[in-house]
């Protein structure tokens, strides 16, 4: 037995005519003339679900949605828990059983938030080279302070060192 066919037999189409300019068709069409060599013709007559799980899918993702994400890792969260944080959201907005969560627009796919992850890892924190993560360590080493955490670090051996106020709460006790 045979699989089922896909072609859905769909009306719906582009069709893109480029006329060849030149000067006999610059006399005879006037939009050649006018500067406009294309016809293009849309026919949006759909005979199949646009709107479904699988279309969906292909949609390109929102920059609402990145600006979300990167505030995700802002708050120190990784791609797992960016995930899952997000997708309940959508739950909790849309239902558990919403076609929305297969809308590639607000519902992204892994690889995608891998990619923004791994760009904000390399603006945010640098490389994993020992010199880049000094640099950055460097560059924030005022922020830490201003907000009370300390951040110490030595380049040969390598070394870091950071102690954030619960930390300091926490020697300060009694059985410490």
């Amino acid at each position: 037995m045979m699989g089922k066919s896909k072609n859905a037999q769909c009306n719906a189409k582009i069709e893109i005519k480029i006329n060849l300019t030149t000067k006999d068709t610059k006399k005879k069409d006037k939009f050649v003339k006018d500067g406009l060599p294309a016809i293009i013709k849309i026919n949006n007559d759909h005979n199949n679900n646009i709107r479904s799980a699988e279309a969906l899918s292909f949609l390109k993702p929102s920059e609402e949605c990145r600006t979300q994400f990167e505030n995700y890792f802002n708050d120190g969260l990784g791609i797992s828990e960016s995930i899952k944080m997000h997708e309940s959201k959508l739950e909790l907005e849309y239902g558990i059983n919403s076609n929305e969560l297969a809308n590639a627009t607000i519902n992204l796919k892994y690889k995608t938030i891998r990619h923004w992850y791994d760009v904000w890892k390399e603006n945010n924190l640098g490389s994993s080279n020992d010199i880049s993560v000094l640099q950055k360590l460097e560059e924030k080493k005022k922020y830490y302070e201003e907000n009370g955490i300390i951040v110490r670090y030595s380049e040969n051996p390598f070394a870091i060192l950071v102690i954030t106020s619960i930390m300091k709460r926490a020697h300060q006790l009694p059985f410490a």
